[in-house]
């Protein structure tokens, strides 16, 4: 299989350079649980690398299957029909996959780099495809890329979001989309803080029950920080334009806590049943603040948002790096 295949050729690297089930090396007793096709393919979709854009794996499949065709078969078809030229064909209808030009790897010569016709291709699909999207203007500015590659390691949203690139965006929406994504974190982070201080109370220690109190302090303390120009409404909107429809009591926690950070989280006693009342409705009898587990001594849950930063970050070095390499 391709997984085994990629192992073979990146070695001890296999698990931390990306490649999907790369921890079960070359075993064939054991594999992972979710297909890889399942977490690749919208991306396949968004960049138009598949078309149609709509079509969802299964029904990618089922046709396939209908019309007794191999994906070997319809990648001929593809490039024999419209060549380079996929984007300007009406898609509606038909399956179509486009392909690296000259493309010549066979399955046996798999790796997981990217060769520069490769990332270029990858490049100009996105830019086609997602010109109004983050990563669509990051490809199309050298500066945002120079940032981007001048990270450290393992850098966070928050990173992303203070680099010059961000604050010069001439997508207003855009940017804004950017800092609200990233004051909601620190919104909704208190509720984090304040779920690992009732955990301490009930199951923790002296010592992480100050440590978490005093986190919760100076949460508190920059409140109207994370509040300047926060619109509610704005996450709303942006959030319904992706397609996304939150549960409803996600979303009233989500209000009913932020209408808290407005009163500077003075009512303990509420924000306290806001963070009980959600956990309840997220893990029902797993809800850890309704029994005592014994001695807890460290951080439970998220402690940070990271919407998807560090796969994007893997793109634009996989692209940087063989353009660069190839022109060295």
């Amino acid at each position: 299989m391709d997984r085994i295949r990629l192992v073979e050729a990146h070695g001890a690297d296999s698990d931390s350079i990306g490649i999907i089930g790369g921890s079960f090396g070359t075993r064939t007793d054991q594999n992972v649980q979710r297909r890889p096709s399942s977490v690749y393919w919208n991306g396949l979709r968004e960049f138009g690398i598949v078309q149609p854009a709509k079509l969802s794996l299964a029904e990618f499949g089922r046709r396939l299957s209908d019309n007794h065709k191999s994906l070997h078969s319809l990648l001929n078809d593809t490039s024999k029909e419209v060549g380079d030229d996929l984007d300007a064909m009406d898609h509606t209808q038909t399956i179509r996959i486009s392909l690296p030009p000259g493309i010549e790897e066979t399955r046996e010569q798999l790796t997981i780099e990217l060769t520069d016709d490769e990332a270029v291709f990858l490049r100009n699909k996105i830019i086609s495809h997602q010109p109004g999207s983050l990563l669509g203007q990051i490809l199309m500015d050298d500066h945002a890329i120079a940032e981007i590659m001048d990270l450290p390691k393992n850098p966070k949203f928050a990173d992303l979001a203070a680099l010059t690139f961000i604050g010069a965006l001439e997508d207003t929406q855009l940017r804004r989309t950017v800092v609200h994504a990233l004051k909601f974190w620190q919104l909704l982070f208190g509720a984090h803080i304040r779920y690992n201080c009732m955990l301490q109370t009930i199951s923790g220690t002296k010592e992480k029950k100050e440590e978490f109190q005093a986190d919760w302090e100076h949460w508190r303390e920059n409140l109207p920080n994370y509040l300047e120009d926060w619109d509610t409404d704005f996450m709303w909107a942006v959030v319904t334009a992706k397609g996304r429809k939150p549960r409803p009591q996600t979303r009233t926690f989500i209000e009913s806590w932020i209408t808290q950070c407005h009163d500077s989280a003075s009512d303990l006693v509420e924000c306290e049943r806001l963070v009980k009342q959600q956990e309840r409705a997220n893990k029902g009898k797993r809800a850890r603040l309704t029994k005592n587990e014994g001695a807890i001594n460290h951080w439970v849950g998220f402690n940070d948002l990271e919407y998807r930063f560090p796969q994007v970050r893997r793109i634009l070095i996989d692209i940087h790096t063989a353009t660069e390499d190839q022109h060295a």
